[in-house]
């Protein structure tokens, strides 16, 4: 016997196959869904493959999801929206893609800092983190029923933005790095968790002309911390010499 479903019950999952795909956004904010069967597994050394952006662009995030997982967006200023991936536009590797604001309701100078796929992540919290060194931790379950006008997640203080969302479990370490060399360790409960609206607090004391370049979580299965600089010199240290310090 068929089950009809009522009227107005069609679901979009019902005729997209949850195939894996990989999600590319650039610097100038064009965005494109791929086939991951589009990238070829190739030996080290291999030539790669070309994922194709405008001249005088970059690609900025790349994600590994699927048609069928819903992916959140969080924005420099602190906002966050959700969308599935299958409605990113499918494009061939070597087509540019579509500019993300078609998608999502930015702002004049909003851009996409974070994509996240919350079924290939585990945890609880959000540690949200500034380029400024300024960290806030939100519980994940504060962050749903997303209006397509976005929820406000964090306000960064003027000269300031979003730069990176990780996902804890409770007990992890979170670790910044900035661009004059500065590192932090610290646990995650240094930061107490706080409500969507609620204030931030400060992450790692940096000077005025420093930023953060990046930021982490350290799990207690993470050995060792691989810094490479922007000249190409690179170096693996034991996770142990980064102290753990208070904030």
């Amino acid at each position: 016997e068929v089950q009809l479903g009522a009227i107005g019950e069609w679901n979009p999952k019902d005729t997209i196959p949850n195939e894996e795909v990989v999600i590319t956004l650039s610097k100038n904010s064009y965005i494109k869904r791929i086939k991951a069967s589009a990238f070829r597994t190739q030996r080290r050394g291999g030539k790669g493959v070309n994922v194709a952006v405008k001249d005088e662009d970059e690609v900025k995030i790349i994600l590994s999801t699927s048609n069928h997982s819903d992916l959140l967006f969080f924005t420099n200023t602190g906002r966050v929206f959700s969308l599935p991936a299958y409605e990113v536009p499918e494009t061939q590797r070597t087509a540019k893609g579509q500019p993300v604001i078609n998608l999502l309701s930015l702002q004049k100078e909003e851009e996409i800092a974070a994509i996240l796929d919350l079924a290939a992540v585990q945890g609880n919290h959000f540690a949200l983190i500034s380029k400024k060194a300024i960290i806030k931790r939100v519980d994940m379950d504060d962050v749903k029923n997303i209006r397509a006008s976005g929820l406000i997640v964090m306000k960064p203080k003027e000269g300031d933005e979003l730069g990176w969302v990780r996902v804890t479990n409770g007990d992890d370490n979170i670790l910044m790095v900035s661009k004059h060399g500065k590192a932090i360790q610290f646990n995650e409960e240094d930061v107490r968790v706080m409500g969507r609206g609620a204030a931030v607090v400060r992450g790692m004391r940096i000077a005025e002309n420093d930023s953060v370049v990046e930021a982490d979580v350290v799990s207690e299965n993470d050995k060792y911390v691989f810094t490479v600089t922007e000249n190409g010199m690179g170096k693996i240290t034991n996770i142990e010499e980064y102290r753990e310090q208070g904030r």
